[in-house]
């Protein structure tokens, strides 16, 4: 007497195809005990990663030597390549209101770092600014701009002020841009000095120990650091006139 019995061939669901973005993985299998999965990428292993488009089989063989099959079709969607301007440095003056754009394609969502949905964005402050985009397959692009503030070394004076306390012109000194280690002096015709400070917000108000001072020319002397286009900082000293009116 023969027994015969006959044994089904084991089943695999890979699942449907799969969409992936650019630079994504994903794995792909199927859980089975006592069995062996065999895949076109000659891997044997119930799960694979994959990173790559196309078709991928998996063969499946029991203990019995009965076996089954199944594919699953992996798209990869191409991610957007969101472009903005190389990093930058502004001075202060441009950085307010300073124009930021990042190129597209029209159907893209973009959303800042600002929280601005739109192409192009205004900001008034330096820093690090993100646009994330996302295109029509959910497929998402970064882009980072540093924003910093960088103004060469600066200072300027005028040659003469009244100080009659109308409210214009009443005080002397430099308007300066990235100046450091500053001394200001100002002497008379006599080589007295009557005003100094290192603070180039303070300026001469005419006076000299709480008397007014006379009208006429007086003699100014700054030393001061600034920062050089290299990045080093070179030292100045610089001489000048004024002119005191009333």
């Amino acid at each position: 007497i023969i027994n015969v019995s006959q044994t089904l061939n084991p089943t695999i669901d890979l699942g449907p195809d799969i969409r992936i973005c650019d630079g994504e993985t994903t794995f792909i299998g199927f859980s089975a005990q006592n069995s062996t999965i065999t895949w076109n990428t000659g891997d044997v292993s119930d799960f694979i990663e994959i990173s790559k488009p196309g078709s991928y089989e998996a063969k499946i063989l029991d203990l019995n030597n009965c076996s089954g099959k199944d594919e699953v079709e992996v798209i990869v969607n191409s991610s957007p390549n969101p472009m903005l301007p190389n990093d930058t440095s502004v001075c202060f003056q441009e950085i307010n209101g300073l124009p930021l754009k990042v190129n597209v394609e029209s159907s893209d969502k973009v959303i800042w770092s600002t929280g601005d949905t739109s192409i192009s964005v205004t900001i008034d402050d330096e820093g690090s600014y993100e646009v994330i985009v996302t295109n029509i397959n959910g497929c998402i692009g970064k882009d980072t701009i540093e924003v910093s503030i960088k103004c060469p070394s600066s200072l300027w004076l005028p040659n003469a002020f009244t100080p009659n306390d109308d409210g214009i012109n009443d005080f002397f000194g430099p308007k300066a841009i990235n100046v450091f280690d500053y001394d200001f002096y100002i002497f008379n015709r006599f080589g007295e000095m009557i005003f100094y400070s290192n603070n180039i917000n303070d300026k001469w108000d005419g006076t000299f120990e709480g008397e007014n001072c006379q009208i006429g020319v007086y003699v100014w002397k700054i030393n001061y650091r600034s920062l050089e286009t290299n990045d080093r900082y070179k030292t100045y000293e610089e001489f000048g006139s004024l002119s005191l009116l009333r």
